[in-house]
C-alpha cells in the first residue's frame, strides 16, 4: 500500500487499496472497546465466538460481501453519558440522512446465539 501527502504537511491519504478475498475467519474470547467522550458513547463488548465468511472486503469501494456469519456469546454493556461536545441541530442531522449511503454490505446468513446487551442512558 502507497501513501501519498497531501498539501497539507504531515496529512496524509491512501491511494489504493486492494480488495481481499477472505475464505473464513475466526474469533475467540474476542473484547472490543469503544469510549468516545467528545459524543458521550461508552460501549464494549465480549464475544466468545464467531466465524465468517468474507467473500468480498473493498473498503476503498464500501463493499463487503458476507455470506455466513455465526456469532454465539456476546455480551455487550452500552452506556450513553453526558457528551463533552455540544450536539448539532437535528436538521443538519435530517439532510445528512436523506443522502444515500455508498456501502454496500450484503450478508446472507448469520446466526446469533446466547445475546446479552446491557444498554443505559
Amino acid at each position: 500500500m502507497h501513501l501519498l501527502p497531501l498539501t497539507a504537511p504531515g496529512l496524509y491519504r491512501y491511494i489504493r487499496v486492494i480488495p481481499v478475498a477472505w475464505d473464513h475467519r475466526d474469533w475467540t474470547k474476542t473484547r472490543l472497546v469503544y469510549n468516545d467522550v467528545i459524543t458521550g458513547s461508552d460501549m464494549e463488548t465480549w464475544i466468545d465466538h464467531l466465524d465468517t465468511r468474507i467473500d468480498e472486503f473493498d473498503p476503498q469501494r464500501l463493499n463487503f460481501n458476507v455470506p455466513q456469519t455465526n456469532i454465539s456469546g456476546v455480551a455487550a454493556r452500552i452506556y450513553q453519558v453526558k457528551p463533552l461536545a455540544r450536539p448539532e441541530p437535528e436538521i443538519k442531522d435530517m439532510i445528512e440522512a436523506r443522502q444515500p449511503s455508498p456501502l454496500q454490505l450484503a450478508f446472507n446468513q448469520v446466526n446469533l446465539e446466547n445475546f446479552r446487551p446491557r444498554i443505559s442512558q
